[in-house]
């Protein structure tokens, strides 16, 4: 293997970087700002270190996201909602000023929710949907979401049946 960025190094540490200016490889490809999110979950081992410049470059960069088919952003978010560290990811996304652009509410008040819920389930491989929809609080954002993320009509009866009955809903016993 010839290694002429030193990745194999950054692996070895658990960094994400990019290659040469940063800005310029999220403006070339927007899709790149939620695959660094996937891919910190993946790799890192503390969930709150994010390089500064990369987050920077991020929230300078964000608006481009709204050139991406809503399809793609539903693939990335479900990877990130799947991976490791789901709850701080999904918060550190919300603090780069990205929520209005994924469709997502502005709101950070919904975060401790969707951080408690995906550290009681984690372990049980939830649907994505079962975790994001704890985010919106109300039918509105919940319909904003969906139509920018051009979400599957199982995801979207899943979301709605949550959103409905959220509250009716009793705990399992063990």
């Amino acid at each position: 293997v010839y290694d002429y960025l030193n990745g194999m190094d950054d692996l070895k540490m658990n960094r994400i970087r990019f290659n040469g200016n940063i800005s310029k490889r999220l403006e070339e490809n927007p899709i790149r700002i939620l695959r660094y999110f996937r891919f910190f979950g993946r790799l890192s081992t503390d969930p709150y270190a994010h390089d500064p410049d990369v987050l920077e470059a991020i929230q300078q960069c964000g608006i481009t996201l709204q050139d991406v088919p809503g399809e793609k952003i539903w693939i990335e978010l479900k990877l990130i909602i799947r991976g490791r560290f789901a709850g701080h990811i999904m918060r550190t996304i919300l603090e780069q000023r990205l929520g209005p652009i994924l469709g997502l509410p502005e709101s950070l008040v919904e975060m401790f929710e969707l951080e408690n819920r995906w550290l009681r389930c984690m372990n049980y491989q939830p649907e994505p949907m079962t975790l994001l929809v704890t985010l919106f609080n109300d039918q509105e954002e919940f319909d904003t979401f969906c139509k920018r993320a051009k979400c599957s009509s199982r995801h979207k009866n899943l979301g709605q049946f949550l959103l409905d009955y959220r509250y009716s809903l009793q705990p399992m016993r063990d």
